[in-house]
């Protein structure tokens, strides 16, 4: 399983219950990268992704877009992280070292997304 995480500067992922921002390139940027394999999804970003596949009913494989909900990293292959490359108020913040956790980064995009000037795409596999 893949697990992809779109964070600020400082690592934040939502404030106030609400993600900390969007952006239109990167949802088909991460469309286009799944392809047919799964998306899995909580309630509250299927609003972004409407194909993806409840998250309740999660099989362990395809991807899984995580931002409110409990993910375990010790499934995962392989970790995506979507760098605003801003700083946001946030109050829930990704609580995972990829490196330190055992990834290797692998690949570095920097793709200009429609409300970002640049948005960082690192991808991290297991060792």
């Amino acid at each position: 399983m893949t697990l992809i995480f779109c964070i600020d500067d400082d690592g934040g992922m939502l404030f106030g219950g609400r993600r900390q921002s969007r952006d239109r390139v990167l949802n088909e940027y991460i469309q286009n990268l799944i392809g047919e394999s799964p998306l899995w999804v909580t309630p509250y970003t299927a609003k972004l992704f409407p194909a993806g596949k409840p998250l309740s009913d999660c099989d362990g494989t395809g991807y899984y877009f995580v931002e409110d909900g409990a993910y375990d990293l010790a499934r995962a292959e392989e970790v995506i992280l979507c760098r605003w490359n801003r700083r946001y108020p946030g109050d829930v913040f990704l609580d995972v070292d990829a490196v330190k956790a055992g990834f290797c980064k692998v690949s570095t995009e920097e793709p200009a997304g429609s409300s970002h000037e640049k948005i960082t795409i690192e991808t991290y596999r297991r060792k």
